[in-house]
Formats: C-alpha cells, sequence, structure tokens
C-alpha cells in the first residue's frame, strides 16, 4: 500500500497526471501459445519513453475460458479487451492471469517508466442477472486506486488467490455504458503503477453466461494505458470530505473493520519500535475512504497524565485509504513507560467540520499550522495500550557485585541470615538490561519463593514485599532474610498492563511475561525477572549459651579432683546449654536442621592451661617415673547432646574441638542442638600430676560447610564463616589427689597387751612443683599448713574436701580374719581426715601375725606408688603372740615400751 509521506514530499499528481500515457497503434501478434490458451502477445504501441520506443508484451499466464467466437485477447480503438465465456458444466466462472510489460521496441528488454496508468471500462454485469455476475479485475500490489466519488465498484483488499492484493468488483445493478468513447464513471477504474515495468493482473466474472450455449453471449474486460481515459477519475468535483481517523497496527487489515480484533492494540515493550497504520473511514466506520492533499499530526498520549510521548506531522499526497508508518526506523523506541497510552490524529477543519484538503509544498508542520489555524479535530484511537518493561534485572551486592540474573556475573548466591546486602533491581529496555524504563514506577512484588526440602524445614512459607520503582530502577540497602534455606528471587508486577489485561478479549497473554516476536503479536501481560536469583541463606552467627560449674556442687568451685568420667564417676567441670543458629540480629532460624540446611558445627572450649612445665605447652604429664620419664595424661570428656546416650571418650587437651554432626539438629528444634560437656584430668594409678590450672577463657563454636559471602568475604576461597562466643573468664585448678594412712606399716602390737591400732585416713592434695608455684595453684588455701603430714613427698591434706561430692573410701579389706575394721565401709572424710578407724585382734596366732588393709576408695581418690595395686592404697598392722615374760628386751624396771595409735592431727611443718 502507499506510504506516508513525511517532511520531504515529492508531488507526482496535482490535478492533472504526470505519468507515461502509452497509446496501443493497434497491431498485436501472438508470439507463442493458442489464441484462447496460455500465450505471449506483442501490442505496438506510438510511444517512447526517455527516447526509447516501447512495445507491451502481454503473457497469458493461466486461464479458464471457453470463449470460440474468435481471438480471446485483441484490441479494439486502442484498447486492449478481452473476452471471457463459461461452458463448464459445473463451474461457471471464467478468467485469465495476465502479466503486461513495457518493453524496448521488437524486443524483450524491460523498460521501467515512472508510472502506469491503467483505465478499466464498463465493470458491470448484464441487466439480466441470472445470466452473468459482475466483470472483476484483480490487481498484485497496486501503487494507488482511483474511483469516482459517485462509483458503483467495490474496492477490497485482501490476499485473494495467493497473490492479488487488491479487487475491483464491477457494478453489481446491471449494465452500464462505458468506453474510450462514453463515459461513465460509475463503473470505470483507474489505477497506477509506480517504477516498474510490468503489472499482474486477473480479468474474471464468476458468471460469464455459463447457463446460456454458445459463443454469441460473452463477457468483455477492456484495458486503456492513456491519461486521457483516466483523467476523469480525477477532475471530477470534489464533495466535502468528511469521515474519521484511526490508528491501527498495521496488520489490522486482517480482521474485519469495526471488530475488537482490527482495533486492539498490544501491550508494546520498552525499547522495541513498533509500527503504526493510519486509516480514514466513512462516518460510521463502516467502511474505508480515500484521503489525499491532507496535512496531519499524529501523537502518542499518557492518558494519566495527558503529556504527549510521540509526535509526527505528516503530509498525505495520493488519493489512499491506508498509509504504514514504517519509517523511520526506531522512531517508538524511546518510549518510556506507560499504563495507558493512546493515539490520535488531528487535522485541520472548516466550519462545517469538513476535512481541509490543501496541497502542501513545503515542510508538513508548516502545513499542517496553516490547516489547522481555524479550527482543528482530533481523532483518537479505538484502543489504548500499555507499554512495559521487558524484564527486571537484579543485582545482589555487597561492596561488589556478588550475584545477578543476567550477564555473566553468578546466578547463585550463598548469603547471610539478617546480613542487609545492596539489591539493586532494574526494570530493563528491550535489548538492554542495564538501562531502565524511563517512566516505571510500578510497586513490584519481591517473592522469595521457598525451594528448599518441604519435609525437614520447618519454614517452608514464601515470603513478599513490595517494591516502590522509580524511573525504572530500585535500590535498597537493607536486603536481607529472617531464616535459612534454599530460595528463589524473583519480582514481578502483574498489575501496569491492566488496561490491555483487563480487557474482555485480553490484548496480552495473562499470566505470562514473555516478550512476542514483534508490536503486532501478543506478550505476556506480566513484568517478571528475566532469570531467578538461587539464594541459600545460612546462618550468619551461632548463640553459644552454657552454664559452666564444677559437677557436683562441692563448695569449693576453684578447684576440682582429677579424675576419670564415666557413667558412675562424675566430677568434672560441666557445661550445659545450646547452640543456635541465628541471623545478624540474632533471631533464631528455625531451618538449621538436618535435611534442610544444617551442617556439623565444630565447639571449642578455648582454655589456656598452666601446668608445672609452664603456660600453653601442650599435654599434660605426670611427674617422672623412676626412670625419670613423664607420661603423657589425657582429658577425660563426656559428650551429651540432645539429652541422647551420652559419648564418653578421651582427648589429649580440652582444646579439642567437638564436633556435633548435622544430624543433631533435629526438626523440632529448630535451630538448635542441647549440649552436655563434662571434663576432668584422667588420673594417673601411680604416678602422681602436679596441680593444673585452666583458664576457661570462652566456648568458640563455628561451621565452616554454612559459609556465605558477606562482611567483605566475597570468594569462596576466603568465605564468611558463622561463628559464636560465650565469654567464660574461669579459672579452675585440678588437683591430684590421694586416700593415705597416717602410716603404711603401723608397730606391732602385743596381742595381750593391746589388741587395737587406730589407722587414721587423710585425703590428700599432691603438689611439689615448688611453693609459688602450689600456692598460684590455690594449694595453700586448700590444705592444713599447721603440721607435719608427708611434706617432704609433696602431700598435703585437703582441708576442703567435702565428703558427699568429692568422694570417699567405700570399704577398708584386712587381708586376715583375724582383724576387725571398724567401720569398713563409707567412711566419711569431712575436712580431709576421719580419726576414728580401729583395727582389732582378735587373735594372734604368731610371733609376727601381719595384716595388709585394703583402701578402696571413689575413683577420683584413687593413687598408689605400686603399679600392681591399681590405685588402690593399703596399710599393714601387726601383732606378737607373747606374754610380757617373753619379750626381749626388758629393762633394769622390768617394764616393756607401751605402742598406741596418735589419735590426733601431726603437727605440719609451716608453708
Amino acid at each position: 500500500m502507499k506510504k506516508i509521506l513525511f517532511l520531504v514530499t515529492i508531488f507526482l499528481f496535482h490535478n492533472s497526471l504526470y505519468a507515461l500515457s502509452i497509446q496501443l497503434d493497434g497491431s498485436i501478434n501472438r508470439i507463442s501459445g493458442t489464441k484462447c490458451g496460455i500465450a505471449t502477445y506483442r501490442l505496438g504501441t506510438t510511444s517512447s519513453y526517455n527516447g526509447q520506443q516501447i512495445d507491451l508484451l502481454l503473457k497469458v499466464l493461466k486461464e479458464d475460458n471457453d470463449y470460440r467466437g474468435g481471438s480471446c485477447v485483441d484490441t479494439q480503438d486502442n484498447v486492449l479487451s478481452f473476452h471471457l465465456k463459461d461452458n463448464d458444466s459445473f463451474d461457471n466462472r471464467a478468467y485469465m492471469d495476465i502479466e503486461v510489460m513495457a518493453v524496448e521496441k521488437n524486443t524483450t528488454l524491460p523498460v521501467v517508466i515512472d508510472r502506469f496508468l491503467i483505465t478499466n471500462f464498463d465493470l458491470d454485469r448484464s441487466n439480466n442477472l441470472l445470466n452473468t455476475n459482475t466483470d472483476d479485475v484483480y490487481y498484485r500490489h497496486p501503487s494507488q486506486l482511483y474511483l469516482s466519488n459517485k462509483t458503483n465498484i467495490v474496492e477490497s483488499s485482501g490476499d485473494f488467490y495467493g497473490q492479488y492484493s487488491s479487487k475491483l468488483k464491477g457494478q453489481d445493478s446491471g449494465d452500464c455504458d462505458d468506453s474510450a468513447t462514453l463515459t461513465t464513471l460509475e463503473c470505470r477504474a483507474g489505477v497506477s503503477f509506480e517504477n516498474s515495468s510490468s503489472f499482474y493482473a486477473r480479468v474474471e466474472n464468476t458468471n460469464a453466461y455459463g447457463e446460456l450455449l454458445g459463443d454469441s453471449t460473452h463477457r468483455l474486460i477492456q484495458f486503456s494505458f492513456e491519461e486521457k481515459d483516466i483523467a476523469p477519475l480525477l477532475n471530477e468535483e470534489t464533495p466535502p470530505l468528511l469521515g474519521e481517523f484511526n490508528i491501527e497496527r498495521t496488520d489490522s487489515g486482517n480482521f474485519a473493520i469495526g471488530t475488537e480484533a482490527r482495533n486492539a492494540w498490544y501491550t508494546q515493550i520498552v525499547g522495541r519500535d513498533f509500527d503504526y497504520s493510519v486509516l480514514f473511514y466513512n462516518k460510521n466506520m463502516t467502511k474505508e475512504k480515500n484521503i489525499n492533499q491532507l496535512s496531519l499530526k499524529i501523537e502518542l498520549i499518557n492518558q494519566d497524565s495527558n503529556k504527549t510521548l510521540y509526535e509526527r506531522y505528516a503530509y498525505i499526497q495520493d488519493a489512499t485509504k491506508r498509509v504504514d508508518v514504517l519509517l523511520p526506523k526506531d522512531d517508538l523506541s524511546s518510549l518510556p513507560a506507560t499504563k495507558r497510552a493512546i493515539f490520535r490524529v488531528s487535522y485541520g477543519v472548516d466550519s462545517n467540520n469538513s476535512i481541509v484538503q490543501k496541497a502542501c509544498e513545503s515542510d508538513p508542520k508548516f502545513c499542517y499550522e496553516r490547516d489547522t489555524a481555524v479550527k482543528k479535530k482530533y481523532d483518537y484511537a479505538k484502543d489504548n495500550f500499555a507499554i512495559r518493561p521487558a524484564h527486571f534485572s537484579i543485582s545482589i551486592s555487597d561492596k561488589i557485585k556478588l550475584a545477578s540474573n543476567s550477564g555473566i556475573a553468578p546466578r547463585a548466591l550463598r548469603a547471610a541470615a539478617g546480613y542487609e546486602y545492596n539489591l539493586t533491581a532494574i526494570a530493563s529496555q528491550y535489548g538492554a538490561d542495564s538501562v531502565a524504563s524511563r517512566g516505571y514506577d510500578g510497586r513490584v512484588e519481591q517473592l522469595l519463593h521457598f525451594v528448599g526440602d518441604r519435609v525437614n524445614c520447618t519454614d517452608i512459607k514464601d515470603y513478599k514485599a513490595t517494591d516502590a520503582f522509580r524511573d525504572g530502577a530500585f535500590q535498597s540497602s537493607t536486603f536481607t532474610h529472617t531464616n535459612v534455606g534454599a530460595y528463589l528471587l524473583r519480582l514481578s508486577d502483574t498489575t501496569w498492563t491492566a488496561v490491555d489485561a483487563n480487557n474482555r478479549v485480553a490484548n496480552c497473554i495473562v499470566g505470562e511475561s514473555g516478550i512476542s516476536a514483534d508490536g503486532n503479536s501478543l506478550s505476556g501481560c506480566n513484568i517478571a525477572s528475566i532469570a531467578d536469583i538461587n539464594l541459600s541463606f545460612y546462618p550468619y552467627q551461632f548463640k553459644v549459651n552454657f552454664n559452666v560449674h564444677n559437677l557436683p556442687d562441692s563448695g569449693h568451685d576453684d578447684f576440682l579432683y582429677m579424675s576419670p568420667i564415666s557413667s558412675t564417676d562424675n566430677i568434672a567441670m560441666q557445661f550445659v546449654g545450646s547452640i543456635t543458629a541465628e541471623t545478624q540480629k540474632a533471631q533464631q532460624t528455625s531451618n538449621f536442621t538436618d535435611g534442610c540446611v544444617a551442617s556439623s558445627v565444630i565447639l571449642q572450649v578455648n582454655t589456656t592451661i598452666t601446668t608445672d612445665e609452664g603456660v600453653d605447652k601442650g599435654v599434660i604429664h605426670t611427674t617422672p617415673n623412676e626412670l625419670g620419664v613423664k607420661e603423657e595424661i589425657h582429658l577425660s570428656r563426656m559428650v551429651k547432646l540432645n539429652n541422647e546416650t551420652a559419648r564418653f571418650d578421651e582427648v589429649p587437651t580440652i582444646n579439642t574441638p567437638v564436633e556435633i554432626d548435622k544430624s543433631k539438629f533435629v526438626k523440632n528444634q529448630q535451630g538448635s542442638v542441647d549440649l552436655e560437656l563434662r571434663y576432668n584430668i584422667k588420673k594417673h594409678l601411680f604416678l602422681t600430676i602436679n596441680p593444673v590450672e585452666m583458664l576457661f577463657n570462652s566456648l568458640d563454636a563455628n561451621s565452616a560447610p554454612a559459609y556465605s559471602l558477606a562482611e567483605d568475604k566475597q570468594t569462596k576461597e576466603d568465605p564468611y564463616v558463622p561463628r559464636g562466643t560465650q565469654d567464660l573468664n574461669l579459672t579452675r585448678n585440678f588437683y591430684f589427689t590421694r586416700v593415705a594412712s597416717d602410716m603404711q606399716n603401723y608397730p606391732k602390737v602385743n596381742f595381750h597387751e593391746n589388741r587395737e591400732v587406730r589407722t587414721p585416713l587423710n585425703v590428700d592434695i599432691f603438689c611439689n612443683a615448688g611453693i609459688q608455684y602450689c600456692t598460684d595453684r590455690g594449694v595453700r588455701g586448700h590444705t592444713d599448713l599447721t603440721g607435719l603430714s608427708q611434706l617432704s613427698d609433696g602431700w598435703y591434706i585437703s582441708t576442703d574436701h567435702n565428703n558427699t561430692t568429692d568422694g570417699q573410701v567405700q570399704k577398708l579389706d584386712p587381708n586376715r580374719v583375724v582383724v576387725i575394721v571398724s567401720p569398713v565401709n563409707d567412711i566419711n572424710l569431712t575436712n580431709g581426715r576421719y580419726s576414728l578407724i580401729t583395727n582389732r585382734f582378735n587373735s594372734c596366732n604368731s610371733s609376727n601375725e601381719t595384716v595388709m588393709v585394703s583402701i578402696t576408695p571413689d575413683e577420683a581418690l584413687l593413687y598408689d606408688k605400686n603399679p600392681a595395686n591399681s590405685g588402690h592404697p593399703y596399710y599393714t598392722i601387726s601383732c606378737r603372740d607373747q606374754n610380757r615374760s617373753e619379750i626381749s628386751g626388758i629393762g633394769q624396771t622390768g617394764n616393756i615400751i607401751g605402742s598406741k595409735a596418735n589419735s590426733a592431727k601431726e603437727l605440719k611443718m609451716d608453708w
């Protein structure tokens, strides 16, 4: 179809035609083919073009014509004539498909001329309407069609027989007299082809006297190539022009006039050009009308602000009904995002509201302002539409970009829960992810869509927020999430295109966000992220919350006895509490559970250890054995998780980490694990250990597998690892202790003089590392300083011994029945000493009866320097079964020495 002329207008018509008028000379020669079949003809002319004489070559390309009264093609009165007749049994149609080409005289070389002019005469039907149908002519893409204002010919556009775009249907009411010598405009039509050497056409009557036999009756369709025959169509008086413009899609001609499908405007995309067509209709908008010599202004208006988004001045010179505005390219690619846009056309009208038609020989804007100086009229398009961004481009950063849904940045991010990231979102233009869509100020739904394990995670809901965009961009420095888990981040706007989505027949695809191939097809109604960002949130930190105390509560909080830990022996440093995965703002992350996000956690008791070898010298050692070699001592440890069965083990140092398997973060505890730890120094049974001081600095937790990118830790090689610390600043001394009798071997007693021996028991603390070391470790404050104990061996009575909690003597066991020990079990050692133990001989069977009494204390008090005794101390008592006269060594007095046990504390050397 004819294209609209902008800015520079080339005048080809102005009252008369400037084109080649071709006059036939009456000669016609059939070069090939048959007279009524497929054939090629040469038509002689008297015309020349640019000094070159020309002929016309006529080709009959296809036909269904039963005329036999002569040649089906001839020339009469310098007019090309086609004779059509049908004699088929079932189909009354007759037609011929033709090509007419201007060629150099007596050659087949084409001649391109500025404009072919064709006039068709007498397009009508017989008065007996039953005998014929209308004479019709079809053309392939003519540049222009010319019909009289009073024409009875119906012109239509479409796709006819797969090759023709225009149809001229003859007068349907009956016969009409029109010829080269008699002008009747009602049944005459004109056609032109610009800058062409040829044209294609079909002549047809769908009932060419098909019901009448013989050739006396047939249809005649004629072609003239002379200017004089088309001129009457252009020179008649022009009536007032009334009608209405519409702006439509360039493919709207595929739909019936007045329908929603024809008038509909589809959602357009910011940054992508689209084309439009200007159409002129009668006042009722039921039929297209020709328009020419008209200056107009085309605008696109934002209906919400009434601002002009786009304008163009144009001049339509040649008569046309439809102008496709395809150029300049990208003239509509810079429009802002708009919720309701509508085209309008304005033009000048006179006092009768008739359209002002004047030739324009200058700038179309000047002509428009000239023609609208008195009055102007606005015609709005029959549909409005939205202009939406192409999609949302998202990036998440923490000083540097960490994740993005476009470009080459990674699309996945391990994020720390509760940590505030920078979220940047752009409502992108078509083909330019980083360019914001000017004018877009939508309220966008931010969705964190949960995609983790719905069985093992406790919080499986999606999280939504609303982001307000401004001029196509949104930026937040507080993008965060309050739980851990796997999510997809997406943005969407489902309301921007409401003007199209809410139509009776939607002018966009509801529920989708895709972009169509062009502006003439449907895009999605929604604006959405170009792609989702995969986000996996991990804990920012761990809350470490423990109560720390001596077990059991002995009343002396600053020291414990060294003792192995078991299910029955529980003298220990006890830590009872929990470790909880948290956000940066100390919110519990309920999804840190096994099978969801949980990973193993390491807990370390950060401790400074002082021994007789120095500070933090590694493992603890005994005093040297008889070979001068110290032995390494491990710590006894108990670990109990979630009140499950306790696990007992040995570790070389208290700083040895505790690994908490992810399976211990059970679902019902929602990101927390309960934990009890017990520590003590494992006791050696026959080598002593000097006091050990432990300064418990803190409890430190971390989980390297739960790493994320945060706090300037921006690479997997150097990530942010969640940690937690509980400061303790608690000091405990660990003492090596024993139970011992005052003597290991008591003097013999004379059975006949004194059958009873007193054997007091002491609880002793060992320290032989020097007075200052022992004082600094607190030994001075917890032992008897007033008398003589086994000071030379480094043993001191534990005066703060708590019999109930620190241990007692379970049993005293003589190896001979000749002695009765009292008490024999559950011996109370309060304040570290029990003096009332008696050993009574009930018989003495020899002159040297010796009994060994084995001491069985609680495990914390085990020690004996003889490895064979497995830590069980003992003492011996002995007797003689002799009367006084048999005892040797009697002095002059005849008396003997009496031996009694000392029930009082022995004096102890002062420090």
